[in-house]
């Protein structure tokens, strides 16, 4: 699925952590409550959700780590039983704070 969204930040690790590898990154997005909560009856203004990048190297290959937060962006990305899943990631333009 192709969307532009509002992204609040981003965060990515690589390391590891009580002898596990942890190899993770995130977009945090903005989205509208009615848009992830249509079961309730009133939702209102918006919530950030994260879309998970694949790790830090695709992370990096997306060229997320030079992009200035917040920024409007157009993202294809896949909804899987794991949740929001990215595959390319398109900067259009920073947004105010």
């Amino acid at each position: 699925m192709l969307g532009q969204f509002n992204v609040r930040g981003s965060k990515a690790f690589n390391d590891i952590v009580q002898g596990q590898k942890i190899n993770s990154a995130k977009l945090i997005v903005e989205v509208p409550q009615r848009q992830i909560h249509s079961d309730i009856q009133y939702a209102t203004g918006n919530d950030n959700i994260t879309f998970q990048v694949l790790n830090m190297q695709e992370y990096e290959k997306l060229g997320i780590p030079k992009m200035k937060f917040p920024a409007l962006c157009e993202i294809d990305y896949n909804l899987t039983t794991k949740g929001y899943e990215v595959i390319s990631v398109k900067y259009i333009k920073e947004l105010p704070n």
